[in-house]
């Protein structure tokens, strides 16, 4: 059902849009380049030359950090523009104020390797059979379950409270797809449970024990075997300490370990909590700290790691208008998570790479989010509910923020 508030569209993009519905498998690489086109049209880019790798995206100079030339190329030396931002979706506005100066645009041209990909898997999610249900399996929630479909694919689905909940689920996934985070997230759809539809026709009685009704979403991703818990690294543990014991001095915010996979990644991981507002995960850990020193030694909450070391990140139900209001009612929640960000040095190359482009022009990135989700799932897309103009702008402040706090981290890569 259309939302009061879902941003009307222009003609242009409507036919866009029905091609893209037209085409039933969306598993062509040409599928994939006419929704990044899309995007790139939406904010005025100009799309450069396509290539099917990204090779750069992991490379690194001999100690790991990118050459200090490249990262100034990200032009960041000042985020604020004087430029009035719009602060809704409504495609008939003019986004010329969102223009944005790409010279970096290789960042959005990276993730077409994966977009092609994931344009099948949700095409598969939602035109396969579900065929057997077990639970324990994914998570701890009541209604949680592992979902085997007549593909082979086994899903994770469970219910979530409120419109809010989805909202956090699938913008957060699509956010870490703008950012090249697809190693750390599994795809995501939502799906309407509709008892007369031929997909759940072979566990209609399951779907009563799970009490998935008739009409309600479910949330449902990729199932990862094998997942092992995860522990804060020494450097992190180290911060959290000097920041509840209140330490005098300055702490030495560089990743000192020499493993350069791992910094990485969590330096992505905090980038990420910050920019959806996520407090139950890194927050959550510094908040029971205070009450429990042991909590450090123990796995961290919603996330693991895969086999080949990826850190997963598990679980956003309370990103997005849950977490930043929960941030705005809780200001040591805030302040935790600015913590986190400004204390970690340096970060992901690769990530810098992907958000340098919007520094100019942070509000942008809520647009390219809510275009990406439109594009590659839009029946999806039409049973969440739009990120209100008041979140928009509390994303596009704290992409500002970070944007910010990326010149100090320039400068401790020098």
């Amino acid at each position: 059902m259309e939302m009061s508030q879902r941003a009307t569209v222009s003609s242009g993009w409507i036919i866009s849009i029905f091609i893209l519905l037209t085409v039933h498998t969306l598993s062509t690489s040409s599928a994939a380049e006419e929704v990044s086109n899309n995007i790139y049209s939406k904010l005025k880019i100009k799309p450069i030359s396509i290539s099917n790798s990204d090779s750069s995206e992991h490379t690194h100079s001999t100690d790991g950090r990118l050459e200090v030339s490249q990262i100034k190329s990200a032009q960041l030396e000042n985020p604020h523009t004087s430029e009035t931002e719009p602060n809704t979706l409504n495609d008939n506005s003019d986004h010329s104020s969102s223009q944005l100066d790409l010279r970096e645009i290789e960042s959005l041209n990276s993730l077409l390797p994966n977009l092609t990909l994931l344009m099948n898997e949700v095409a598969e999610m939602y035109s396969s059979k579900m065929i057997k249900f077990q639970t324990g399996m994914c998570g701890m929630s009541t209604s949680s379950r592992l979902v085997t479909l007549d593909s082979g694919k086994q899903l994770c689905c469970a219910l979530r409270q409120n419109a809010h909940a989805l909202q956090g689920e699938l913008y957060s996934f699509y956010l870490g797809q703008l950012l090249g985070l697809s190693n750390h997230l599994s795809p995501t759809v939502p799906l309407q449970v509709l008892y007369h539809e031929d997909r759940f026709q072979d566990v209609l009685s399951e779907l009563v024990r799970a009490k998935w009704t008739h009409g309600q979403t479910i949330v449902c991703s990729h199932y990862i075997k094998n997942l092992q818990d995860v522990v804060l690294p020494q450097h992190l543990q180290h911060l959290i300490e000097w920041r509840i014991n209140e330490e005098n001095g300055t702490v030495d915010t560089y990743w000192i370990e020499q493993d350069y996979t791992k910094r990485d990644q969590w330096s992505e991981l905090i980038a990420f909590d910050y920019l959806t507002g996520n407090t139950d995960r890194l927050v959550n850990l510094l908040t029971n700290y205070q009450y429990n020193r042991d909590i450090v030694s123990n796995p961290v909450h919603n996330l693991a790691q895969n086999g080949n070391g990826d850190l997963i990140f598990l679980d956003h139900e309370t990103s997005f208008l849950v977490g930043y209001k929960f941030s705005k009612d809780h200001k040591e929640s805030k302040a935790f998570q600015e913590f986190f960000m400004r204390n970690i040095c340096p970060y992901s190359p690769a990530l810098i790479r992907k958000v340098s482009p919007f520094c100019s022009h942070p509000s942008a990135v809520g647009l390219a989010v809510s275009q990406l989700f439109k594009s590659v799932d839009p029946k999806g897309w039409r049973t969440v509910t739009d990120l209100p103009p008041t979140l928009l702008e509390d994303l596009s402040l704290r992409t500002e923020i970070f944007c910010g706090h990326l010149v100090t981290d320039l400068e401790c890569r020098t």
